[in-house]
């Protein structure tokens, strides 16, 4: 309704107005998020072409330990028109010996291989040290002493009640730490730690690095029997308790720039999830549910685009390419630095726009579905590199199949060597 030069506005078309408004905010924030998830997913592109040749190294490492050639070197082998195809497994053998030995170091004995102790070299803080010495004076006052044996009488009694109170807190500090080391097994056992351990140790021997994610947490079930009256029930409980977890590499991403496998700049991590793993996504906290749901909607068999490291693994494993059934989605989880007005643009608040913040972001086809800082104090990425043996310059280290490869290589064209002239100069049996 307009009255003059003055635009008069009903209810209903402000509320409308307010509506959308509200709408083209969101619409312009969700654009904002899609835009900086399709740079990280371009990221990971980069840092996956980047692994190519580390993957083939893995690869052919685990041909070696299986006993199978190359498809280059069966090229080879057809061309000189080989007659056999033995491979002596001396690659198999080495790494079960040398995982076994790491295994025997490490968990010699199960509750032993790792501890908790005090500190050999504790200290008293300042202000306590004077209340000491405060009290030492006092407990002298009474007397008519010299100065130079009263001070005498003073340091004296002040250093014994420095170790009266360093034996106390060492007993104290004791018990503590039985505690600790008692509640940390029982978090220990929860995660079935020691499997995640050797499933990281395996892969370390064998493909020269292994991970494993750690200092993260997960919401667990517990049972428990509880007494009501003269009933008792089974009841749930849930705890947040400490996790940890292998990590294939062949999942992992880090920046090919980094060098040192302890601190990389940055990393992706590709999951792989079932429908049922990616919708319950949905209910875990920080996730964003609404985008979940589109994806499941927009995509019901799942978005998921096989790696060429994948088709080889199952090649490799003998299984038919044919039988996998490929109702999967794959969603990039990113651990490194971002800027803070992207997190702002996100809805993360108390945030300084010019500054530079750890953080926590999972996409999936295209689209942000979580984004957070990173939750770990003091920040640091959770996954854990390992490599069996360092090199310089690189990031990734070198296992037993790496070090076998010339052995490997000299002890099959002997075998064969030797079947194909037995073959050749045997003649048939009159």
């Amino acid at each position: 309704m307009e009255h003059g030069l003055v635009m008069v506005a009903t209810p209903d078309q402000v509320t409308q107005a307010e509506l959308d408004e509200a709408l083209d905010n969101e619409r312009r924030e969700q654009a904002v998020r899609d835009a900086f998830a399709s740079d990280l997913y371009s990221r990971w592109q980069g840092y996956r072409e980047a692994r190519r040749e580390v993957e083939d190294e893995w690869l052919d490492a685990l041909r070696a330990v299986k006993g199978e050639y190359g498809p280059e070197q069966e090229k080879v082998m057809e061309q000189q028109q080989a007659l056999s195809r033995v491979f002596i497994k001396i690659t198999a053998t080495k790494v079960n010996a040398a995982y076994s030995r790491l295994i025997d170091l490490l968990f010699q004995n199960v509750d032993s291989f790792w501890d908790i102790v005090t500190s050999p070299l504790s200290d008293i803080p300042a202000a306590i040290k004077q209340q000491i010495r405060m009290m030492a004076i006092q407990e002298l006052l009474p007397y008519r002493l010299d100065p130079r044996t009263r001070n005498q009488l003073i340091q004296e009694r002040n250093d014994e009640m420095e170790r009266e109170l360093l034996a106390e807190a060492l007993e104290k500090a004791n018990t503590a730490a039985m505690k600790m080391k008692r509640l940390i097994k029982d978090y220990l056992i929860n995660a079935n730690a020691l499997t995640e351990i050797k499933k990281m140790v395996r892969e370390q021997v064998t493909l020269g690095t292994g991970c494993i994610k750690v200092a993260t947490l997960n919401i667990r079930n517990h049972e428990k029997w509880e007494s009501e009256g003269d009933e008792w029930k089974l009841t749930d409980h849930q705890s947040i308790e400490p996790d940890i977890e292998w990590a294939s590499v062949f999942d992992l991403f880090p920046d090919p720039y980094s060098h040192d496998p302890g601190k990389p700049n940055d990393l992706f991590r590709r999951h792989v999830l079932t429908k049922h793993e990616f919708r319950e996504l949905a209910g875990s906290p920080g996730f964003e549910q609404d985008t979940i749901h589109a994806i499941l909607m927009e995509s019901p068999l799942g978005n998921h685009v096989p790696e060429d490291y994948e088709r080889e693994l199952r090649n490799i494993n003998n299984n038919d390419e044919q039988y996998v059934t490929p109702q999967r989605f794959d969603v990039l989880e990113y651990w490194g630095p971002v800027d803070g007005h992207q997190l702002m643009e996100y809805g993360v608040t108390d945030i300084d726009e010019q500054a530079e913040y750890q953080a926590n972001i999972w996409i999936c086809d295209g689209r942000m579905i979580m984004a957070r800082l990173n939750p770990l104090k003091p920040e640091a990425i959770p996954y854990k590199f390992v490599p069996y043996e360092s090199l310089l310059h690189r990031f990734w280290g070198i296992g037993i199949p790496y070090m076998m490869n010339d052995s490997q290589d000299v002890t099959n064209s002997t075998g064969r060597a030797l079947l194909d002239n037995a073959a050749l100069t045997a003649g048939p049996m009159p």
